[in-house]
């Protein structure tokens, strides 16, 4: 049997490489070639490499065969895990060598400042095993939304149904503050005051009447007579829909190509003023 001289000849060098998937660590792991036996003999007959790896020194839950390569690369480390590797390497013969140097690894959560509002994320925002992103730390910050600008502490409190000072209260010391207040669609307007739509920016008291199937004006009345949607197909009488009662037929609805049941249903779907095999799309 040949014994490998793997102990004192495979040393494990680590690169530490910037994160693509910023919720996970990558490592590659880099050894040298082993050449001799431990009698002293020169190393023959070296068939390959194991790489083994865990979160518990000594107990590897991942064993990997990378074949006759002198590197191998571990992606998706998990977040703030500590990682244990060691290489081995065995002959033609499957005779397997003493496990290499342990290396410990860490793989440690960072925190940025994404939304540039001078607050460093509160939440982790992924993990590396060496290299930062540019401009990230690996200390908690203190801002609860780090996608907000607007939030962070120190900021004003708003009726907004937001934690704008993340001190964990929503809307406090806001006067008169109710969910009547919020302007949702940031037209000027809140339920509360008048808008009738809040979904819709479109709409609220005094907007421009159009052609919409709405009362863009909220005056509890269509905006003009033939402002109405009866048949809910998003087009409404004004906007030329030739039959509001039946929400298959309406400018802009796909009449065709031949063979299509559209072409036989006895309807001008398009609403062009031609049907079936008249129509220009069957």
């Amino acid at each position: 049997m040949i014994k490998l001289a793997v102990k004192t000849c495979i040393f494990l060098l680590v690169f530490f490489l910037l994160l693509t998937n910023l919720q996970a660590g990558d490592v590659t792991l880099i050894w040298s070639q082993p050449v001799l036996n431990e009698d002293g003999t020169v190393l023959t007959d070296l068939a390959g490499y194991k790489v083994y790896y865990g979160t518990r020194p000594g107990s590897y839950e991942i064993i990997v065969d990378v074949g006759n390569v002198t590197s191998y690369f571990v992606p998706d480390l998990m977040d703030g895990s500590t990682y244990y590797f060691s290489v081995t390497a065995y002959d033609r013969s499957g005779n397997e060598s003493g496990f290499s140097q342990v290396l410990t690894l860490q793989s440690l959560n960072y925190y940025c400042d994404n939304d540039n509002d001078g607050h460093v994320n509160l939440y982790a925002d992924g993990s590396s095993t060496g290299v930062t992103p540019s401009g990230c730390g690996r200390i908690p910050g203190d801002d609860c939304n780090d996608s907000n600008a607007a939030i962070h502490p120190g900021q004003a409190d708003l009726c907004d149904s937001l934690d704008n000072d993340c001190n964990g209260t929503i809307d406090e010391g806001v006067f008169n503050c109710n969910t009547g207040d919020i302007d949702i669609d940031g037209d000027g307007y809140t339920p509360g005051n008048g808008d009738c739509d809040d979904t819709d920016r479109n709409v609220y008291p005094g907007a421009s009447r159009i052609c919409d199937g709405k009362d863009s004006d909220c005056n509890n009345r269509p905006d003009f007579s033939t402002d109405v949607d009866l048949d809910g197909d998003g087009v409404a009488l004004c906007a030329l829909d030739c039959n509001d009662s039946n929400p298959n037929m309406y400018p802009g609805n796909h009449e065709g190509p031949q063979g299509d049941p559209s072409c036989s249903d006895g309807i001008d779907n398009d609403c062009d003023g031609n049907r079936d095999a008249f129509d220009d799309g069957c």
